[in-house]
């Protein structure tokens, strides 16, 4: 997927995620997003001036590969 969108002279425009697509990304229910949000520790959001949530893809990226991995041994 791409991360930004073509954008005119101030740059690209960032691709925006909805709570559900989240979700689905990283294999949880969405009421578990609203609760990293709650709590600070989910991935970096906006909040537009409809009250809408979204988050960047480029944002939710980089919060997934900070993420600790699963450890085998």
């Amino acid at each position: 997927m791409q991360s930004t969108l073509p954008g005119g002279p101030a740059g690209s425009i960032p691709v925006l995620l909805t709570e559900r697509q989240v979700a689905a990304a990283v294999g949880v229910g969405p009421d578990t997003v609203r609760h990293w949000r709650a709590r600070g520790k989910g991935p970096r959001y906006r909040r537009l001036s409809t009250g809408s949530i979204r988050y960047e893809a480029d944002a939710l990226r980089q919060w997934i590969e900070a993420q600790p991995g699963g450890g085998g041994r």
